[in-house]
Order: structure tokens, then C-alpha cells, then sequence
């Protein structure tokens, strides 16, 4: 089976929907079930982080495509960018309102 770039694989979809399900339903029902047995196929959620990550390293396997150097600038792009600009958005927000009064300097670089 030959896979172009940017093709769906319609199973590693549906994969990942049944993981986040399972993370889901791990996390709403953990501590309200009481019967042991229901609880321990409730306790299979927490395998679907795992299944998660492992399904989320195929999909980056099969983008590997792209030299290392444009794969880390679009990472850092998508991901370290935003990331900075919301948190200086919050930092700055909390000065102004004081939120917390606790957050200073020191936690932002941090």
C-alpha cells in the first residue's frame, strides 16, 4: 500500500476518534462508577493516551516527507508561537485585572 502526501487513512481516523472517546468517557465516568467490574472496562480509557500518541508518531512518520529543518520551523511555527503569544496575553491580561496576584515576573519566565 503506497500512501501520497497528505492522504487520509480512513482507519487511523476513526482510531484516533475511538482513542479521544475512550480518554473521554475514562475521565467522566472514573470516579463516578462504583461497580467494579464496569469500572475496570472504564479503567481501558486510560490505554487509549497511549493508542493516542502512537497513532499521532504515524501520522508524523508518514509527513516525513520534509527535511528536519522545515519540519522543526513548522512545529515551531504552529505550536512554540502561539503558545508564547498566549501566554504573554495572560500575563498582560492579569496585570491589568489582577486575576492573581501571585503571578509576577519570575512566573512568566518561568
Amino acid at each position: 500500500m503506497t500512501i501520497q502526501k497528505n492522504e487520509r487513512i480512513p482507519f487511523i481516523d476513526y482510531a484516533k476518534g475511538f482513542a479521544m472517546l475512550a480518554i473521554v468517557l475514562y475521565h467522566y465516568f472514573y470516579f463516578t462508577i462504583q461497580n467494579p467490574t464496569v469500572k475496570k472496562a472504564v479503567m481501558f480509557g486510560g490505554t487509549g493516551v497511549h493508542f493516542f500518541l502512537f497513532l499521532s508518531g504515524f501520522g508524523l512518520m508518514l509527513s516525513k516527507n520534509y527535511s528536519p529543518i522545515s519540519f522543526y520551523k513548522r512545529r515551531f511555527l504552529k505550536i512554540y508561537v502561539p503558545y508564547i503569544t498566549c501566554i504573554l496575553f495572560l500575563y498582560i491580561f492579569n496585570s491589568i485585572i489582577s486575576i492573581n496576584p501571585t503571578v509576577n515576573l519570575y512566573s512568566l519566565l518561568g
